[in-house]
């Protein structure tokens, strides 16, 4: 037992963090909400991948030095 309890707890809440307003403006919102507060479009809903309505990552266009391939299969070619 802690003769000085209060005045521990004291000092220790005394160095607790701020509030924050950011963490504060996100508490409690629903992922709607949160995404409304980001400014998050409908891409941010979207899951990576080459199928309808995914967003393809780099992976999903393979390369050389001259040409590169679109998640669709097709190869387009430069030339210089």
């Amino acid at each position: 037992n802690d003769p000085n309890f209060a005045t521990t707890m004291l000092n220790a809440l005394a160095g607790k963090q701020p509030l924050d307003n950011t963490l504060t403006n996100l508490s409690g919102k629903d992922v709607a909400g949160l995404l409304a507060y980001l400014g998050l479009g409908e891409a941010a809903k979207r899951n990576v991948g080459t199928g309808e309505n995914q967003i393809p990552d780099m992976s999903a266009f393979p390369s050389g030095k001259n040409w590169f391939q679109l998640p669709s299969g097709h190869i387009v070619q430069m030339f210089s």
